[in-house]
C-alpha cells in the first residue's frame, strides 16, 4: 500500500480509541493533561502507521535479499506489534507534553496493525508472524496504488471530523469496507466466469489466480501454472471510462484495450523455468545458480525476459509476471550475469528504467 494511504489510515484509525477514564481525585490540570486533542491523535497515528515501512532502510544493502526475505517482516509483524507500539509510546511520552501513555499506545498499536492489514490487500504479501514463521498473508484484492480505496479513507476521515459523537464514528468504517466488498465480489464474478470459460474450451484443471491492476477495480490479471507453462491473460468486468482518461494521460496506450472480456480469453504461454525441456539450456543453467536463490524466492510466476550480451558480460533477465501490467515497464527485473571469467553475479534494473546495477 502507498505511504499516503498507510498515513490517512492510520490518522483516521487514532480517532476511535476513547481517552482514559479519570478518577474522581484527579484535578482538572491533570484531566486536560490526559486529553489528546484531534490533531494529535492524528499526528501520532499518522506517524505509527507509516513506521513499519522503516525496513526500506534496508534496500540499500542489498535489494534481491530485501525483497524476498526482509521487507514486510519483522516490522509488519502482527507478534512484534505490540513492542514496535510501546516504544513509540515511550518515545512520545518522554520527548512531548502528552502524558496519556495508555492511549498513545492504543493509537500506535491500531495503526501499526492498520499498516500491516492494509499492505495484505496487496499481492507482495505480509509476513504477519515474522520472526516465528515466513508465511505470507496476501489477500491480492488491491493494487499498491488504489485511489478509489485513498478516497474511501479520505471520505471516512472527513465523517469522523464533522461527526464527533463517539457512539457513530465506527460508522464511518462502512466507506473503506464497502468498496473492499464490492472489489471482492468483482474478483468473485471474474473468478467464476475464468473458470467456466475452462471448462467450456475443455482446459485442463489448473489452479487460477486473479491480481488487481492499476487504475481501475474493474480490470485483473489472469494466471495459471502447470509443470509446462505459465499463462497469463488480461481480463476486466466491463470498461472502466476513468482509467482510460487516466492512462491516457499519462500517455500508456491501449491500456483499457489490453483487457478482454473473459469470453474471449487471450492467454500468452511464458516456459516454466523449472522445466528444462521448455527452457534453453543456457538459460536453465542462469535461472539455477545457487547466486540467484532470493529470486526464486521472492518470484511466484517467474519469467525469462531476454538475454543480454556486451563485450564485459552476457546476462539472462528475468522477472515476475505478478509485476507485469499493460504498457508499464515491469517494476522487479532482475539478471544472473556471466563475465567472460565465467564468474556469476546479480544485477538488476532500476524501477521504470534501463540502468542497470550490480546487487
Amino acid at each position: 500500500m502507498d505511504a499516503v494511504t498507510h498515513i490517512l489510515i492510520g490518522g483516521i484509525a487514532a480517532q476511535l480509541p476513547g481517552s482514559s477514564p479519570s478518577s474522581s481525585h484527579q484535578t482538572s490540570t491533570t484531566n486536560i493533561a490526559r486529553e489528546v486533542s484531534w490533531r494529535s491523535r492524528a499526528i501520532i497515528g499518522a506517524g505509527a502507521a507509516i513506521f513499519p515501512d522503516i525496513d526500506y532502510l534496508l534496500f540499500w544493502i542489498n535489494p534481491l535479499d530485501f525483497l524476498a526475505y526482509w521487507h514486510r517482516a519483522e516490522t509488519h509483524s502482527l507478534v512484534l506489534a505490540p513492542l514496535w507500539a510501546l516504544l513509540i509510546s515511550f518515545s512520545i511520552t518522554k520527548l512531548t507534553s502528552i502524558s496519556n501513555f495508555r492511549l498513545v499506545f492504543i493509537i500506535s498499536l491500531i495503526a501499526i496493525l492498520s499498516h500491516s492489514l492494509a499492505d495484505s490487500l496487496t499481492i507482495f504479501g505480509t509476513r504477519w508472524f515474522a520472526p516465528f514463521s515466513d508465511i505470507q498473508i496476501s489477500w491480492d484484492l488491491l493494487f499498491v496504488i488504489d485511489p478509489y480505496f485513498t478516497l474511501s479513507i479520505i471520505l471516512s476521515g472527513t465523517f469522523l471530523y464533522f461527526w464527533r459523537a463517539k457512539k457513530f464514528q465506527k460508522l464511518a468504517l462502512l466507506f473503506p469496507f464497502s468498496y473492499l466488498l464490492f472489489v471482492f465480489s468483482v474478483k468473485y464474478q471474474l473468478t467464476s466466469q475464468v473458470d467456466a470459460q475452462l471448462a467450456i474450451t475443455k482446459t485442463k484443471k489448473v489452479s487460477v489466480a486473479l491480481l488487481p491492476q492499476p487504475f481501475s477495480p474493474l480490470f485483473w490479471q489472469a494466471l495459471t501454472k502447470d509443470k509446462d507453462y505459465i499463462s497469463q491473460a488480461y481480463i476486466k468486468l466491463s470498461d472502466d471510462s476513468i482509467a482510460s482518461a487516466v492512462t491516457s494521460i499519462l500517455e500508456i496506450e491501449n491500456y483499457g484495450l489490453s483487457f478482454t472480456q473473459t469470453s474471449k480469453l487471450d492467454w500468452r504461454k511464458k516456459a516454466n523455468l523449472d522445466n528444462f525441456e521448455r527452457v534453453k539450456a543456457e538459460t536453465f543453467f542462469a535461472w539455477n545458480q545457487p547466486k540467484f536463490k532470493a529470486f526464486h524466492d521472492f518470484s511466484h510466476y517467474p519469467v525469462f525476459l531476454e538475454q543480454t550480451e556486451s563485450t564485459k558480460e552476457v546476462c539472462f533477465w528475468f522477472s515476475d509476471l505478478r509485476y507485469h501490467w499493460p504498457g508499464i515497464t515491469p517494476s522487479f527485473r532482475y539478471a544472473m550475469c556471466r563475465d567472460f571469467n565465467s564468474h556469476w553475479y546479480v544485477k538488476r534494473l532500476k524501477y521504470f528504467s534501463s540502468a542497470s546495477s550490480k546487487v
